[in-house]
Protein backbone atom coordinates (compact mmCIF):
# COMPACT_ATOMS: atom_id res chain seq x y z
CA UNK A 1 0.00 0.00 0.00
CA UNK A 2 1.11 3.62 -0.51
CA UNK A 3 2.87 5.06 2.22
CA UNK A 4 5.70 7.60 0.74
CA UNK A 5 5.26 11.04 0.18
CA UNK A 6 6.47 11.89 -3.24
CA UNK A 7 4.02 11.58 -6.06
CA UNK A 8 5.44 9.24 -8.66
CA UNK A 9 6.23 10.44 -12.40
CA UNK A 10 5.89 8.99 -15.63
CA UNK A 11 9.55 7.31 -15.24
CA UNK A 12 8.64 5.52 -12.05
CA UNK A 13 5.51 4.39 -13.50
CA UNK A 14 7.24 3.09 -16.54
CA UNK A 15 9.86 1.65 -14.22
CA UNK A 16 6.98 -0.07 -12.52
CA UNK A 17 5.32 -1.90 -15.21
CA UNK A 18 8.65 -2.61 -16.58
CA UNK A 19 9.11 -4.77 -13.91
CA UNK A 20 5.71 -6.51 -13.96
CA UNK A 21 6.09 -7.15 -17.82
CA UNK A 22 9.35 -9.01 -16.63
CA UNK A 23 7.47 -10.98 -13.22
CA UNK A 24 4.69 -11.77 -15.69
CA UNK A 25 7.05 -13.55 -18.53
CA UNK A 26 9.17 -15.19 -15.79
CA UNK A 27 5.83 -16.36 -14.11
CA UNK A 28 4.71 -17.53 -17.34
CA UNK A 29 7.82 -19.56 -18.45
CA UNK A 30 8.66 -20.93 -14.78
CA UNK A 31 4.79 -22.25 -15.20
CA UNK A 32 5.51 -23.81 -18.85
CA UNK A 33 8.50 -25.14 -17.30
CA UNK A 34 6.66 -26.69 -13.96
CA UNK A 35 3.66 -27.87 -15.99
CA UNK A 36 5.95 -29.76 -18.21
CA UNK A 37 4.45 -28.07 -21.53
CA UNK A 38 8.34 -26.77 -22.42
CA UNK A 39 11.51 -27.71 -22.09
CA UNK A 40 13.89 -24.67 -22.83
CA UNK A 41 17.55 -24.12 -23.02
CA UNK A 42 18.81 -21.60 -20.61
CA UNK A 43 22.09 -19.92 -20.04
CA UNK A 44 24.30 -17.28 -19.43
CA UNK A 45 24.78 -14.98 -21.94
CA UNK A 46 28.02 -13.00 -23.22
CA UNK A 47 26.47 -9.70 -21.58
CA UNK A 48 25.75 -11.54 -18.41
CA UNK A 49 21.83 -11.71 -19.25
CA UNK A 50 20.18 -15.18 -18.82
CA UNK A 51 19.27 -16.94 -21.68
CA UNK A 52 16.09 -18.67 -22.43
CA UNK A 53 15.36 -20.23 -25.86
CA UNK A 54 11.56 -18.91 -27.09
CA UNK A 55 10.88 -22.21 -29.20
CA UNK A 56 7.88 -23.15 -27.60
CA UNK A 57 6.19 -19.45 -27.68
CA UNK A 58 7.04 -19.09 -31.31
CA UNK A 59 6.04 -22.31 -32.39
CA UNK A 60 2.78 -22.91 -30.55
CA UNK A 61 1.71 -19.86 -28.87
CA UNK A 62 2.62 -17.63 -31.93
CA UNK A 63 -0.09 -19.08 -33.94
CA UNK A 64 -2.50 -18.89 -31.79
CA UNK A 65 -2.32 -15.77 -30.78
CA UNK A 66 -2.24 -14.82 -35.42
CA UNK A 67 -5.68 -17.27 -35.12
CA UNK A 68 -7.02 -15.24 -32.14
CA UNK A 69 -6.17 -11.91 -32.84
CA UNK A 70 -8.18 -13.19 -36.55
CA UNK A 71 -11.19 -14.47 -34.55
CA UNK A 72 -10.86 -11.08 -32.81
CA UNK A 73 -10.96 -8.68 -36.03
CA UNK A 74 -13.82 -11.13 -37.30
CA UNK A 75 -16.35 -10.30 -34.18
CA UNK A 76 -15.80 -7.17 -34.21
CA UNK A 77 -16.77 -6.64 -37.42
CA UNK A 78 -19.71 -9.12 -37.90
CA UNK A 79 -21.25 -8.02 -34.67
CA UNK A 80 -20.56 -3.91 -35.00
CA UNK A 81 -24.09 -3.23 -35.80
CA UNK A 82 -25.40 -4.69 -32.40
CA UNK A 83 -22.59 -2.90 -30.52
CA UNK A 84 -24.19 0.54 -32.24
CA UNK A 85 -27.45 -0.03 -31.36
CA UNK A 86 -28.82 0.99 -27.91
CA UNK A 87 -31.99 -0.52 -28.27
CA UNK A 88 -32.62 -4.31 -26.68
CA UNK A 89 -32.56 -7.09 -29.87
CA UNK A 90 -34.52 -9.36 -27.25
CA UNK A 91 -38.35 -8.95 -25.85
CA UNK A 92 -37.78 -10.41 -22.81
CA UNK A 93 -40.21 -9.21 -19.66
CA UNK A 94 -39.51 -7.27 -17.09
CA UNK A 95 -41.18 -9.87 -14.57
CA UNK A 96 -38.94 -12.88 -15.99
CA UNK A 97 -35.77 -10.43 -15.31
CA UNK A 98 -36.73 -9.50 -12.03
CA UNK A 99 -37.89 -13.53 -10.50
CA UNK A 100 -34.50 -14.46 -11.94
CA UNK A 101 -32.20 -11.79 -10.43
CA UNK A 102 -34.29 -12.19 -7.00
CA UNK A 103 -33.13 -16.30 -7.56
CA UNK A 104 -29.87 -14.77 -7.96
CA UNK A 105 -29.95 -12.29 -4.92
CA UNK A 106 -30.52 -15.06 -2.85
CA UNK A 107 -28.27 -17.81 -3.82
CA UNK A 108 -25.59 -15.29 -2.87
CA UNK A 109 -27.15 -14.26 0.41
CA UNK A 110 -27.36 -18.03 1.36
CA UNK A 111 -23.60 -18.28 0.20
CA UNK A 112 -21.96 -15.17 0.85
CA UNK A 113 -24.11 -13.26 3.00
CA UNK A 114 -24.83 -10.20 0.45
CA UNK A 115 -26.77 -10.07 -2.49
CA UNK A 116 -25.63 -9.85 -6.26
CA UNK A 117 -27.09 -6.34 -7.02
CA UNK A 118 -25.93 -5.00 -3.75
CA UNK A 119 -22.32 -5.91 -4.68
CA UNK A 120 -22.83 -3.91 -7.91
CA UNK A 121 -24.47 -1.20 -6.58
CA UNK A 122 -21.61 -0.85 -4.24
CA UNK A 123 -19.36 -1.12 -7.00
CA UNK A 124 -21.71 1.54 -9.10
CA UNK A 125 -21.41 3.91 -6.54
CA UNK A 126 -17.78 4.71 -6.41
CA UNK A 127 -18.02 5.88 -9.62
CA UNK A 128 -20.30 8.40 -8.04
CA UNK A 129 -18.24 9.01 -5.19
CA UNK A 130 -15.43 10.24 -7.44
CA UNK A 131 -17.94 12.30 -9.80
CA UNK A 132 -19.19 14.12 -6.94
CA UNK A 133 -16.00 15.47 -6.03
CA UNK A 134 -14.88 15.99 -9.24
CA UNK A 135 -11.65 13.30 -8.95
CA UNK A 136 -10.92 10.52 -10.78
CA UNK A 137 -8.54 8.42 -7.95
CA UNK A 138 -10.76 8.76 -4.28
CA UNK A 139 -8.91 8.83 -0.80
CA UNK A 140 -11.45 8.76 1.61
CA UNK A 141 -11.04 7.75 5.52
CA UNK A 142 -12.80 4.27 5.96
CA UNK A 143 -14.73 5.39 8.54
CA UNK A 144 -15.83 8.54 6.49
CA UNK A 145 -17.18 6.21 3.71
CA UNK A 146 -19.06 3.84 5.25
CA UNK A 147 -21.01 6.94 7.56
CA UNK A 148 -21.82 8.70 4.19
CA UNK A 149 -22.77 5.71 2.55
CA UNK A 150 -24.87 4.29 4.95
CA UNK A 151 -26.27 7.76 5.55
CA UNK A 152 -27.38 8.36 1.69
CA UNK A 153 -28.92 4.37 0.54
CA UNK A 154 -30.98 1.90 2.29
CA UNK A 155 -28.16 -0.52 3.43
CA UNK A 156 -26.97 -0.88 7.11
CA UNK A 157 -23.20 -0.57 7.77
CA UNK A 158 -22.83 -4.57 8.57
CA UNK A 159 -24.37 -5.06 4.98
CA UNK A 160 -21.63 -2.48 3.69
CA UNK A 161 -19.09 -3.85 5.50
CA UNK A 162 -19.43 -7.61 4.26
CA UNK A 163 -19.31 -6.32 0.71
CA UNK A 164 -16.51 -4.68 1.36
CA UNK A 165 -14.51 -7.89 2.52
CA UNK A 166 -15.59 -9.16 -1.22
CA UNK A 167 -13.93 -6.18 -3.20
CA UNK A 168 -11.29 -4.76 -1.28
CA UNK A 169 -7.40 -5.29 -1.46
CA UNK A 170 -5.44 -5.52 1.72
CA UNK A 171 -2.00 -5.93 2.65
CA UNK A 172 -1.06 -9.30 3.52
CA UNK A 173 2.15 -10.62 5.64
CA UNK A 174 3.58 -12.19 2.19
CA UNK A 175 2.50 -10.73 -1.54
CA UNK A 176 3.04 -14.31 -3.02
CA UNK A 177 1.04 -15.73 -0.06
CA UNK A 178 -2.92 -16.27 -0.73
CA UNK A 179 -4.97 -14.91 2.67
CA UNK A 180 -6.41 -18.39 4.18
CA UNK A 181 -9.33 -20.20 2.09
CA UNK A 182 -7.46 -19.19 -1.30
CA UNK A 183 -5.52 -21.07 -3.55
CA UNK A 184 -1.86 -19.11 -4.34
CA UNK A 185 -2.36 -18.75 -7.80
CA UNK A 186 -5.40 -16.16 -6.82
CA UNK A 187 -2.69 -13.24 -6.14
CA UNK A 188 0.51 -14.51 -8.76
CA UNK A 189 0.18 -11.34 -11.05
CA UNK A 190 0.54 -13.37 -14.17
CA UNK A 191 -2.98 -15.89 -13.78
CA UNK A 192 -5.79 -14.56 -15.23
CA UNK A 193 -9.27 -14.38 -13.45
CA UNK A 194 -7.67 -14.36 -9.90
CA UNK A 195 -9.08 -13.50 -6.55
CA UNK A 196 -6.90 -10.90 -5.73
CA UNK A 197 -6.67 -8.51 -8.26
CA UNK A 198 -7.40 -4.34 -8.68
CA UNK A 199 -10.01 -5.35 -11.36
CA UNK A 200 -11.40 -8.46 -9.09
CA UNK A 201 -11.39 -6.06 -6.17
CA UNK A 202 -11.05 -2.32 -7.03
CA UNK A 203 -10.55 -0.60 -3.42
CA UNK A 204 -7.44 -0.78 -1.81
CA UNK A 205 -7.35 -0.49 2.20
CA UNK A 206 -3.87 1.12 3.71
CA UNK A 207 -3.04 2.58 7.04
CA UNK A 208 -2.22 5.94 7.70
CA UNK A 209 -1.37 7.42 10.94
CA UNK A 210 -3.49 4.54 12.62
CA UNK A 211 -6.21 5.01 10.45
CA UNK A 212 -7.57 3.28 7.53
CA UNK A 213 -8.70 4.70 4.42
CA UNK A 214 -9.71 3.48 0.98
CA UNK A 215 -8.14 4.49 -2.31
CA UNK A 216 -9.75 3.52 -5.57
CA UNK A 217 -9.71 4.91 -9.32
CA UNK A 218 -13.07 5.31 -10.98
CA UNK A 219 -12.22 4.25 -14.53
CA UNK A 220 -11.28 0.79 -12.66
CA UNK A 221 -14.24 0.72 -10.40
CA UNK A 222 -16.11 0.78 -13.76
CA UNK A 223 -14.12 -1.88 -15.29
CA UNK A 224 -14.31 -3.96 -11.79
CA UNK A 225 -18.03 -3.52 -12.07
CA UNK A 226 -18.66 -5.08 -15.28
CA UNK A 227 -15.91 -7.77 -14.85
CA UNK A 228 -17.38 -9.05 -11.94
CA UNK A 229 -20.43 -9.31 -13.60
CA UNK A 230 -19.18 -11.10 -16.99
CA UNK A 231 -17.92 -13.77 -14.22
CA UNK A 232 -21.16 -14.48 -13.31
CA UNK A 233 -22.68 -14.46 -16.54
CA UNK A 234 -20.34 -16.50 -18.29
CA UNK A 235 -20.15 -19.11 -15.42
CA UNK A 236 -16.80 -18.25 -13.96
CA UNK A 237 -17.34 -16.62 -10.98
CA UNK A 238 -14.78 -18.63 -8.60
CA UNK A 239 -15.57 -19.38 -4.33
CA UNK A 240 -19.22 -19.49 -4.91
CA UNK A 241 -20.93 -21.80 -2.44
CA UNK A 242 -23.84 -24.97 -3.27
CA UNK A 243 -26.16 -22.13 -4.02
CA UNK A 244 -23.74 -19.32 -6.50
CA UNK A 245 -22.11 -22.65 -8.29
CA UNK A 246 -26.00 -24.10 -9.03
CA UNK A 247 -26.71 -20.65 -10.95
CA UNK A 248 -23.50 -21.27 -12.63
CA UNK A 249 -23.97 -24.69 -13.77
CA UNK A 250 -27.20 -23.25 -15.12
CA UNK A 251 -25.41 -20.74 -16.66
CA UNK A 252 -23.22 -22.83 -18.32
CA UNK A 253 -25.47 -25.45 -19.60
CA UNK A 254 -27.70 -22.17 -21.09
CA UNK A 255 -24.65 -20.82 -23.26
CA UNK A 256 -23.97 -24.40 -23.92
CA UNK A 257 -27.33 -24.52 -25.85
CA UNK A 258 -26.87 -21.08 -27.40
CA UNK A 259 -23.73 -21.93 -28.66
CA UNK A 260 -25.34 -25.34 -30.37
CA UNK A 261 -27.90 -23.67 -31.42
CA UNK A 262 -26.08 -20.66 -33.31
CA UNK A 263 -23.83 -23.18 -35.02
CA UNK A 264 -27.15 -25.48 -35.94
CA UNK A 265 -28.38 -22.66 -37.59
CA UNK A 266 -25.10 -21.32 -39.52
CA UNK A 267 -24.88 -25.34 -41.24
CA UNK A 268 -28.04 -25.31 -41.73
CA UNK A 269 -28.04 -21.64 -44.04
CA UNK A 270 -25.97 -23.86 -46.40
CA UNK A 271 -28.52 -25.85 -48.95
CA UNK A 272 -25.89 -28.85 -49.89
CA UNK A 273 -25.96 -30.17 -45.89
CA UNK A 274 -28.92 -31.35 -44.43
CA UNK A 275 -28.60 -30.36 -40.91
CA UNK A 276 -30.45 -32.93 -38.01
CA UNK A 277 -32.21 -30.75 -35.58
CA UNK A 278 -32.09 -32.72 -32.84
CA UNK A 279 -29.21 -34.22 -30.68
CA UNK A 280 -28.81 -38.08 -31.84
CA UNK A 281 -28.69 -40.32 -29.16
CA UNK A 282 -26.45 -43.73 -29.94
CA UNK A 283 -28.03 -46.37 -27.32
CA UNK A 284 -29.88 -49.14 -26.36
CA UNK A 285 -33.45 -47.23 -26.81
CA UNK A 286 -31.51 -44.83 -28.85
CA UNK A 287 -32.01 -43.28 -32.42
CA UNK A 288 -29.21 -45.13 -33.22
CA UNK A 289 -29.80 -48.93 -30.99
CA UNK A 290 -26.29 -49.63 -29.33
CA UNK A 291 -24.98 -52.06 -27.14
CA UNK A 292 -24.50 -49.15 -24.10
CA UNK A 293 -25.07 -45.83 -24.20
CA UNK A 294 -22.21 -43.58 -26.31
CA UNK A 295 -23.95 -40.28 -25.50
CA UNK A 296 -25.42 -37.96 -28.13
CA UNK A 297 -24.29 -36.49 -31.56
CA UNK A 298 -24.76 -32.92 -30.68
CA UNK A 299 -25.19 -32.05 -34.15
CA UNK A 300 -25.53 -34.36 -37.22
CA UNK A 301 -24.94 -33.12 -40.46
CA UNK A 302 -24.86 -35.23 -44.31
CA UNK A 303 -22.86 -33.02 -46.64
CA UNK A 304 -24.85 -33.95 -50.11
CA UNK A 305 -22.28 -33.30 -52.52
CA UNK A 306 -19.61 -35.46 -50.75
CA UNK A 307 -21.35 -38.05 -49.15
CA UNK A 308 -19.71 -37.20 -45.99
CA UNK A 309 -21.56 -37.27 -42.75
CA UNK A 310 -20.11 -34.81 -39.73
CA UNK A 311 -20.65 -35.83 -36.15
CA UNK A 312 -20.21 -32.85 -34.58
CA UNK A 313 -19.19 -32.24 -30.68
CA UNK A 314 -20.20 -28.68 -29.66
CA UNK A 315 -17.71 -26.90 -26.77
CA UNK A 316 -18.64 -23.93 -25.50
CA UNK A 317 -14.98 -23.08 -24.44
CA UNK A 318 -13.56 -20.14 -22.09
CA UNK A 319 -10.19 -19.68 -23.48
CA UNK A 320 -6.79 -20.35 -21.81
CA UNK A 321 -5.37 -16.73 -21.55
CA UNK A 322 -2.15 -18.47 -19.31
CA UNK A 323 0.14 -21.18 -18.84
CA UNK A 324 -1.85 -22.31 -16.13
CA UNK A 325 -5.07 -22.51 -17.68
CA UNK A 326 -3.63 -24.04 -21.07
CA UNK A 327 -2.35 -26.98 -18.51
CA UNK A 328 -5.78 -27.03 -17.12
CA UNK A 329 -7.48 -27.11 -20.93
CA UNK A 330 -4.46 -30.05 -22.03
CA UNK A 331 -5.81 -32.48 -18.82
CA UNK A 332 -9.56 -31.41 -19.33
CA UNK A 333 -9.74 -32.76 -22.76
CA UNK A 334 -6.97 -35.23 -22.62
CA UNK A 335 -6.72 -36.83 -19.31
CA UNK A 336 -3.76 -37.13 -17.14
CA UNK A 337 -1.42 -39.75 -15.69
CA UNK A 338 -4.19 -41.85 -13.62
CA UNK A 339 -7.20 -39.72 -15.09
CA UNK A 340 -9.82 -40.91 -17.77
CA UNK A 341 -9.36 -38.19 -20.58
CA UNK A 342 -12.64 -36.14 -21.22
CA UNK A 343 -12.24 -36.48 -24.98
CA UNK A 344 -12.54 -40.71 -24.79
CA UNK A 345 -16.26 -40.66 -24.65
CA UNK A 346 -16.30 -38.84 -28.64
CA UNK A 347 -13.88 -41.24 -29.42
CA UNK A 348 -15.33 -44.02 -28.43
CA UNK A 349 -18.97 -42.43 -30.23
CA UNK A 350 -16.64 -42.00 -33.34
CA UNK A 351 -15.32 -45.60 -33.26
CA UNK A 352 -19.00 -46.87 -32.93
CA UNK A 353 -19.76 -45.11 -36.18
CA UNK A 354 -17.30 -46.26 -37.95
CA UNK A 355 -18.05 -49.77 -36.69
CA UNK A 356 -22.19 -49.39 -37.94
CA UNK A 357 -21.72 -47.50 -41.10
CA UNK A 358 -24.75 -49.40 -42.42
CA UNK A 359 -26.71 -48.43 -39.22
CA UNK A 360 -26.35 -44.68 -39.86
CA UNK A 361 -26.80 -44.74 -42.97
CA UNK A 362 -30.88 -46.29 -42.53
CA UNK A 363 -30.84 -43.65 -39.97
CA UNK A 364 -29.96 -40.89 -42.41
CA UNK A 365 -31.70 -42.20 -45.56
CA UNK A 366 -28.74 -42.22 -47.48
CA UNK A 367 -27.92 -45.45 -49.76
CA UNK A 368 -24.94 -44.21 -51.19
CA UNK A 369 -21.05 -45.31 -49.52
CA UNK A 370 -20.83 -42.37 -46.68
CA UNK A 371 -17.43 -41.05 -45.05
CA UNK A 372 -17.90 -40.24 -41.34
CA UNK A 373 -16.23 -37.46 -39.81
CA UNK A 374 -15.62 -36.52 -36.41
CA UNK A 375 -14.18 -33.45 -34.61
CA UNK A 376 -14.62 -30.79 -31.69
CA UNK A 377 -16.38 -27.77 -32.69
CA UNK A 378 -15.08 -24.77 -30.28
CA UNK A 379 -16.80 -21.52 -29.58
CA UNK A 380 -13.72 -19.96 -29.40
CA UNK A 381 -10.26 -20.23 -30.61
CA UNK A 382 -8.90 -22.47 -27.93
CA UNK A 383 -4.50 -23.13 -27.43
CA UNK A 384 -5.04 -26.56 -26.46
CA UNK A 385 -5.10 -27.35 -30.41
CA UNK A 386 -1.61 -25.69 -31.48
CA UNK A 387 0.11 -27.17 -27.99
CA UNK A 388 -1.25 -30.94 -28.63
CA UNK A 389 -1.21 -30.45 -32.65
CA UNK A 390 -0.94 -33.85 -34.33
CA UNK A 391 -0.84 -35.64 -31.13
CA UNK A 392 -4.49 -34.92 -30.94
CA UNK A 393 -6.86 -38.01 -31.47
CA UNK A 394 -9.25 -36.03 -32.74
CA UNK A 395 -9.15 -32.65 -35.03
CA UNK A 396 -10.26 -29.15 -33.17
CA UNK A 397 -11.75 -26.61 -34.90
CA UNK A 398 -13.14 -23.35 -33.86
CA UNK A 399 -16.16 -21.91 -34.97
CA UNK A 400 -14.83 -18.23 -35.44
CA UNK A 401 -12.24 -19.99 -38.33
CA UNK A 402 -15.06 -22.38 -39.39
CA UNK A 403 -17.62 -19.07 -40.10
CA UNK A 404 -14.42 -17.43 -41.74
CA UNK A 405 -12.83 -20.42 -44.07
CA UNK A 406 -16.32 -22.06 -44.72
CA UNK A 407 -17.72 -25.57 -45.47
CA UNK A 408 -14.67 -26.25 -47.24
CA UNK A 409 -13.00 -26.29 -44.04
CA UNK A 410 -14.76 -29.55 -43.15
CA UNK A 411 -14.32 -30.97 -46.55
CA UNK A 412 -10.64 -30.80 -46.17
CA UNK A 413 -10.36 -32.86 -43.03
Amino acid sequence: PPSGQRRPGYDEVDKMLAAMNEIITFGMISDAIRFKLDDPEIGLLQSGRIGISKSFFEEKLKPFTHANTLADVEYYMENFDDMMDVTPTESVSSDEIDAYYDRVDEAFINDWGVSFTQILGVIKSLLIFGAQRETSVVVIRKEDFINEFVAKSSMTETELTNILKFITLRSRPAYLTAPDGYKNEDVFPWKYNREFSVIRRPIVEFVRDGESYLIWGIRNAEVAGRQFNQLFQNGRLKYGKENINQLLGERNRELGDQFRKIVFEWLSAHPELKVWDFEVKIAPGGHLKADKDYGDIDILVLDLKTAIVYNIECKRTHQAKNIHEMKTELDAYFGRDGQKKKIQKHIERDTWLAQHQQELQRFIGFDKPIKIKSFLLTSEVVPVKYIAGADSPLPLIAFPQLKSDGIKLLREL
